[in-house]
């Protein structure tokens, strides 16, 4: 196997990695949040562990630092740029339209 495939391989990984971070975060916030109220807001007390489990995810290759000269910070970008994209897709294809129109139609009866 060529280092190209090798590398890609990875990336791919980590990318799954991530997302399966993203799922777990979303069904962790609506199991703390149950209702699609906007109002309370989640707050960063409901994930305590979440920057723990986000550097889990990106693995410890590309673990952010305060150093904006890092030269994996285009790469980590990358990744979660396309994880948070196949997530938001998931969710558009899984989204039941009958129920946008029971929330617009609830909002104008109150």
């Amino acid at each position: 196997m060529s280092k190209v495939a090798s590398a890609s391989d990875g990336i791919k990984a980590v990318v799954a990695s991530f997302g399966a971070f993203l799922q777990d975060t979303l069904a962790r916030a609506e199991s703390v949040k149950p209702t699609s109220a906007i109002e309370p807001a989640l707050d960063k007390s409901d994930f305590p562990e979440l920057q723990a489990q986000l550097s889990q995810a990106l693995g410890p290759e590309l673990i952010q630092t305060d150093d904006s000269t890092d030269p994996k910070k285009f790469q980590r970008f990358a990744v979660i740029e396309t994880a948070v994209r196949d997530t938001f897709g998931d969710l558009i294809v899984s989204f039941n339209m009958n129920m946008l129109r029971y929330c617009i139609l609830g909002q104008f009866l109150t």
